[in-house]
């Protein structure tokens, strides 16, 4: 029998690469003789570098889908498996002449496919956690499936951790206890972020407290950064400082050495989970269950407060924001300190789970 050519369509959100570990892992345990192409944009890609989990990596083009079903057709793909949820990706495996092509159901891209998982019931999609989602299409795939598979996973190389030291180094963090990172970004849409004053006294009580605090943020979250550093008081003694222009591929080292995470629920969450840093998720708009690591409970606690809008999964708050200004300061210090000085308030951790019927609509871009 000749050799599977598997080509892995990654996602298009970071989040979501980093949610996507647990199938990338499970592949290539149950496929170890399958040639494995990871396939998707640079920067995502960078994610997963370092990761033992495929054997070559391929860009996504930027002229779309014809120019991405040249780039494939005639390489000998005998499998696409398909994490996004796009016709685009869909047509690029098509057009690209590959026999096996597996993904979800969505506006009827399931044309285009040989096994098509549903994604939908009754017109409305099912909050089910993207690491199960893609784990289910592994098993379309025949990998068998196991529970220990949940887990989301990022290595971190010592060459990562150097440079991670290096860079506390340039910034004084390399004395003391270890520092707790505040994630405050929103790449999804402002719905998601926190109050940046509330982020600011966040930081000072932790520093009162004798850590220090960094404040990361994406590419486009330099302003929300800013934001929180200009209203810190210890920001100004070097107490605080910004976590601007990290490398991906160097964030999972930066959320390894870190005592505690704090994070809004954008892509950068699952960093630190993945690591195994205990982590606060401030949770707005989104239903918690569609980002939820089963593998990893024990890693992280969702602050949410439900109130009558919620969930939207809007991108913009079209009133007063209250998902999100309805986690109190307190609260969440009362968590951090908890871990911090060595209780377990994660300790009881559970699954979220929608009652039958419960299921919402949900924002058609949170997916693809």
């Amino acid at each position: 029998m000749s050799r599977m050519r598997l080509l892995v369509r990654i996602p298009n959100w970071v989040g979501d690469v980093v949610m996507a570990s647990a199938a990338l892992r499970t592949l290539r345990r149950r496929l170890p003789e399958a040639h494995i192409t990871l396939w998707g944009k640079p920067a995502l890609l960078a994610i997963l570098r370092d990761t033992p989990w495929y054997d070559e990596q391929l860009v996504w083009p930027e002229a779309g889908a014809i120019a991405a079903a040249r780039a494939v057709r005639g390489r000998g793909y005998t499998h696409a498996l398909l994490l996004t949820h796009s016709w685009s990706s869909a047509i690029a495996a098509w057009l690209g002449g590959i026999p096996q092509r597996i993904g979800h159901r969505n506006d009827g891209r399931e044309l285009l496919l040989t096994r098509a998982l549903p994604l939908e019931r009754r017109g409305r999609i099912r909050p089910v956690s993207a690491v199960l989602a893609y784990l289910a299409l592994c098993e379309a795939m025949g990998c068998r499936v196991e529970r220990s598979d949940r887990a989301i996973e990022l290595p971190v190389t010592e060459q990562a951790r150097a440079r991670t030291r290096a860079w506390d180094a340039e910034r004084g963090l390399l004395e003391g206890p270890a520092p707790v990172v505040c994630n405050v970004g929103a790449g999804f849409g402002r719905a998601k972020q926190w109050p940046a004053e509330r982020w600011a006294a966040l930081a000072d009580r932790l520093v009162a407290g004798g850590r220090r605090v960094v404040v990361y943020g994406g590419p486009k979250d330099r302003a929300a950064v800013e934001a929180v550093l200009a209203a810190s008081r210890a920001a100004a003694r070097g107490a605080v400082v910004a976590g601007l222009g990290v490398p991906i591929g160097d964030l999972a080292a930066h959320m390894a050495r870190a005592a505690l995470a704090i994070t809004t629920d954008s892509g950068g969450r699952h960093f630190p989970v993945a690591v195994g840093t205990p982590t606060i998720v401030l949770m707005g708009p989104n239903h918690p269950e569609l980002s939820e690591s089963p593998g990893n409970l024990e890693h992280y606690v969702v602050l949410l407060t439900r109130p009558p809008c919620w969930p939207c999964h809007l991108r913009e708050c079209p009133i007063d924001h209250r998902c999100m200004r309805e986690i109190e300061t307190e609260t969440v210090a009362r968590f951090a300190e908890g871990w911090l000085a060595g209780r377990r308030p994660f300790g009881h951790a559970a699954p979220w789970r929608t009652p039958p019927g419960r299921e919402h609509r949900l924002f058609r871009g949170a997916c693809t």
